[in-house]
């Protein structure tokens, strides 16, 4: 029983090595191969990545906090259904003036 347990606990010590040295075809490269779709991966790094990847384009895509509406008559009908939970709309010269202000700070 000791030796099987030392085994395994030598086993994971070598994954966890591997997975944090990013050297995957050391130990156990059937391990850190694809698993269910093709999208998801046992390798440390690949699934960093990939969620860096997805926040980055959620960033960029819905993390701005105000937007600009050149039309006030857009903005105006924007305003009244506006879906787009705390995301303030304002115009070019609100914009100018909030980023003067901040920038004043």
């Amino acid at each position: 029983m000791r030796m099987f347990l030392s085994r395994l606990a030598m086993r994971i010590h070598s994954l966890t090595l591997s997975t944090l040295n990013g050297t995957y075809h050391e130990t156990d490269s059937t391990f850190f191969g694809q698993f269910g779709n093709e999208l998801q991966s046992r390798r440390l790094r690949a699934l960093v990545h990939q969620m860096n990847t997805s926040f980055a384009e959620n960033m960029r895509v819905s993390g701005r906090r105000r937007k600009i509406c050149l039309d006030e008559f857009m903005k105006d009908d924007a305003e009244e259904d506006d879906l787009q939970g705390d995301q303030l709309l304002v115009s070019e010269s609100e914009m100018k003036a909030w980023v003067k202000k901040v920038s004043s700070r």
